[in-house]
């Protein structure tokens, strides 16, 4: 019986060591993504972002062509991109 018991816990130990190095990879990975200014952005760094197609970032584009954009909320005024968009972009972007 104590064998069985302490192959469970170091079977258990393991799968907690490699959920903890999961968990760090994730992060690393998500820090290691490119913020993006919206103002500066290319056609192909808009296209980078989550929720943004090639007709969202056209349409941004000419926005901002026209338009400083000087608050995040502002891209609401673009026909096709709202909240959602807003709240998946956000993190990855500034308007610096």
């Amino acid at each position: 019986m104590k064998v069985c018991t302490c192959r469970k816990l170091v079977v258990l130990a393991i799968v907690a060591v490699v959920a903890v190095i999961a968990v760090n990879f994730a992060a690393y990975s998500i820090q290691q993504e490119q913020i993006i200014n919206l103002n500066t952005a290319t056609y192909e760094e808009l296209k980078e972002l989550p929720l943004v197609d090639t007709k969202k970032a056209n349409k941004l584009l000419e926005y901002r062509n026209e338009n400083n954009i000087e608050v995040l909320d502002e891209l609401k005024r673009i026909n096709g991109i709202g909240e959602v968009t807003i709240e998946a972009i956000k993190d990855r972007t500034n308007i610096d």
